[in-house]
Formats: structure tokens, C-alpha cells, sequence
């Protein structure tokens, strides 16, 4: 099964979304739908690990990590994949559900799928329909009735209004994932269903004509494999980081006359140039950043710190002490450094985990990881980079 590519292209006539998944990954699909299809409620990770391994030697979360994954930066970062996670963590809490590129391979969710792109065919209608005002912006607004209808009418959805609210539930929840679609819904009324509402996007027209769900993921799928940027690739060797940091350090101490990193423990150094093939490896190698980062010891300067944070010191110190020519490069290396610690941050800490989320969209890292892995070797490639900066 292919996994995303380290380049961000695919060969032509490939597309990872569309290819036949593993009978390990399609079970674990299938898991993750089973209570959706009932409940229109999507469970929680334990659930779904308890599950998945009851019956088997396969590990849930390996598995949910080799599931195919297309990354964008045109869609605001957004990457499209199989299955989502509230954070890459696996925590048990968390919920986990199923984009329509995953209900695609799930053969029980068939009839489901038809009724999302039927709902998704007339949203598109509706907003054809919009008559544009020559002063002033015009918006179309549709709220949980109207989804209703929709579904009751060309689907045949079950009428009998428990039964319905149920299939159109589904739908909604489904709206939650997809590219385009999902900023342009809220609930006027808390997480209440029946307070959906969606003010339908521009984007919508680029659905028009949807034959099928291998069409729907076909059109999402073009447009991130024409359009995403390049991936980083992997570093050459192991010692980059260390090397990195031991170099500024060398540098450091001929400019100012004394060490950055005085107090730098070998094991934390070690494990920068260790591999990664798991979550809790992953933990471990960006603690082991976080506490060299944390531990540096800036000169006394002209300006006081007014900024907590070791980087937030050291940009400060460095934009005080360095030309106003290096000034942009230090703001840059220094914002993207504090990106990297809230990484690891939201990785021990779950009050931290949305900000973890956010970093890693703004260093250009897919979220949740598509293994732990290239993640990493992605980190080790970026982390030398932003050192030199500093330099």
C-alpha cells in the first residue's frame, strides 16, 4: 500500500486514495465505522484499538499510520486522508472518524456515501443559484431543515423523524472533514445537531458534476498532488542536528566569549541522532531537543530579557546584538524554533495539544503524522536549518 511520497508527487495514473487498501487497513476501517453506523457518533481511539487487536497480532495505531495521506498547502494546509484523530497522539479519549475517502473502501457505508453526495449535489445547486449583488456580498445559509429535506426527498432517507435525524446526522458529521466544506459549518446552539448550519462556500463549485465518490476523491486528490509544495528530504545523515548545534555553539563562544550550550546533556544529544518508529520514541527525541533548547545561556546584554522562553531570549539578545540586516532571518529561525517546542509541548501535555496541532501546520509538518518516522527525519532536516540561521 502506498503511503505519502517524500517528494509530495505520485507516479502518473497514481493515486494513493483510490488504490485497493490492506486487509489490516480495511479492517481497521471498518472498526472505526461500525458504531458511526448505527449512532452517526464517532468513537473514541480506545474503543476502536480494543476492537481492532481483540482478534489479531495487528497494531491499530501502526496501522492507522500506514493509511495513504495527501497533503496540500493550497487548502490551507489541510491534509486529505483515509482517517482523522483529534491529535496524533492516540490517546483513548479522543475521537476518531472516517473522511469519505475512508468510507469509499468501507463496503457497509455504501448507501451512507450516496446520501452525502446527493446532499453535496444539491448544495452545489443551491449555490449556483446565488444572484450576485453589484455592492453588497451575498451569502446562502442553509440549516439542518433544509438538509432534512434534501434527504427525505431524493434519498428516501426514513421518514419517521428519530430515524431520520439519525441518517442525517451521518451526513453532517460527515461534512466535518472534507476539504472546502468544513469551515463553512457551525451549530448556533452549542454541539445541538439540529442547530447545523453551513453558509455554502464559493468552493462548491468545484463538485459540480460529481459522478461518483471515486470522482469526488479523484477532484480533492488532483488538486493537492498539483499543487503541494515540496517535501523536505530526508537528511543525509543522522548527525546533522547534533552537528548543527554543536557548530553554533563553537560559533557562539568565538563571537561572545563564553557557551551557549554549557550545560548540554550527552544522552539528550545522543538521541537527536536516533531513528524513530514509534509515538513514544517520537516523545522522547523531541524532549530531548526541547531540554538542549531550554538549557542555553545567553550573554547578559545591553537589553534586558522582557520575553520568557529560551528562544524568545535568544532572539531577543540576537536582534540587539546582531546588524539590522539579520534581523528578519532571526525573527524567522526564531519563530519556527518555538514551533518545534510546542511540538513536543502538546505531545506530554493535552492543554498544549491544540497549540501542537497549530505548529505543526505553521512548519508545513502533515498532522496527525503519516509515521512517526519521516516526521521525525522531516524535524531533523528543518532543525539544522534554523540553527544556521542563528548563526
Amino acid at each position: 500500500m502506498m503511503g505519502q511520497s517524500e517528494s509530495g508527487d505520485y507516479p502518473s495514473g497514481m493515486n494513493p486514495l483510490l488504490e485497493p487498501v490492506s486487509e489490516d487497513q480495511g479492517r481497521l476501517l471498518g472498526v472505526i465505522y461500525e458504531h458511526f453506523g448505527r449512532s452517526g457518533e464517532w468513537p473514541i481511539w480506545q474503543y476502536v484499538e480494543m476492537r481492532f487487536e481483540d482478534s489479531d497480532e495487528a497494531n491499530a495505531s501502526e496501522t492507522f499510520s500506514s493509511l495513504p495521506t495527501l497533503y496540500n498547502g493550497s487548502l490551507g494546509r489541510i491534509q486529505y486522508q483515509f482517517a482523522w484523530t483529534q491529535n496524533s497522539f492516540f490517546n483513548p479519549n479522543d475521537k476518531v472518524g472516517l473522511t469519505v475517502a475512508g468510507l469509499m473502501h468501507v463496503s457497509d457505508a455504501a448507501n451512507l456515501v450516496n446520501h452525502y453526495l446527493t446532499a453535496l449535489e444539491e448544495l452545489v445547486l443551491i449555490r449556483k443559484s446565488l444572484v450576485p449583488n453589484p455592492t453588497e456580498v451575498v451569502e446562502q445559509e442553509i440549516g439542518w431543515d433544509t438538509m432534512v429535506s434534501i434527504l427525505v426527498q431524493k434519498e428516501k432517507v426514513h421518514s419517521a423523524p428519530q430515524l431520520h435525524r439519525t441518517a442525517v446526522a451521518k451526513v453532517v458529521r460527515m461534512f466535518d472533514h472534507e476539504p472546502y466544506i468544513f469551515n463553512s459549518q457551525y451549530f448556533a446552539n452549542g454541539d445541538e445537531i439540529e442547530s447545523w448550519r453551513m453558509k455554502l462556500p464559493a468552493a462548491l463549485k468545484r463538485f459540480e458534476g460529481v459522478s461518483d465518490v471515486a470522482d469526488y476523491v479523484g477532484r480533492i486528490s488532483t488538486d493537492a498532488m498539483s499543487s503541494s509544495r515540496p517535501r523536505l528530504r530526508q537528511t543525509l545523515s543522522p548527525l546533522a542536528l547534533v552537528n548543527s548545534l554543536g557548530y553554533l555553539d563553537a560559533v557562539w563562544q568565538n563571537t561572545f566569549k563564553q557557551a551557549l550550550l554549557p550545560h548540554s546533556d550527552i544522552a539528550s544529544s545522543a538521541k537527536l541522532a536516533l531513528g524513530c518508529d514509534s509515538a513514544e520514541e517520537f516523545e522522547s527525541r523531541m524532549a530531548a531537543f526541547y531540554d538542549i533548547m531550554e538549557h542555553v545561556k545567553i550573554p547578559r546584554g545591553e537589553v534586558e530579557p522582557t520575553k520568557d522562553g529560551s528562544v524568545s531570549r535568544l532572539e531577543e539578545f540576537l536582534l540587539d546584538a546582531l546588524s539590522e540586516s539579520s534581523s528578519d532571518r532571526i525573527t524567522e529561525a526564531a519563530s519556527s524554533l518555538r514551533q518545534l517546542l510546542r511540538i513536543r509541548s502538546g505531545s506530554l501535555h493535552p492543554s498544549s495539544r491544540s497549540k501542537a496541532a497549530t505548529a505543526f501546520a505553521e512548519l508545513g509538518i502533515p498532522y496527525p503524522p503519516v509515521s512517526w518516522s519521516s516526521t521525525w527525519d522531516e524535524i531533523r532536516v528543518r532543525g539544522p536549518q534554523l540553527v544556521s540561521q542563528c548563526q
